[in-house]
């Protein structure tokens, strides 16, 4: 039987930014991907800071929604 990919295996294979241009085009399944790679490191990282487990869960979920608002900024010639 033929297994045909889902869009979540394309966007695993992409790099990140490859996955930003895709936000920039308005691909609402790339900015899961990079949440899904993006949350848990963002969200220890803020928690470290913070120390506070409500306020860093609050400070990642406003990072993902300011990228997803602005995503029209994101530079179209971005390098690795």
């Amino acid at each position: 039987m033929t297994r045909f990919p889902n869009k979540r295996d394309q966007y695993c294979q992409l790099g990140d930014i490859e996955i930003l241009d895709l936000i920039r085009q308005s691909r609402n399944a790339a900015l899961t991907e990079i949440f899904n790679r993006y949350w848990e490191p963002l969200f220890l990282y803020v928690m470290r800071v913070l120390r506070d487990d409500d306020e860093a869960r609050d400070v990642v979920q406003e990072t993902f929604i300011a990228l997803w608002q602005k995503k029209s900024r994101i530079a179209g010639n971005l390098l690795p």
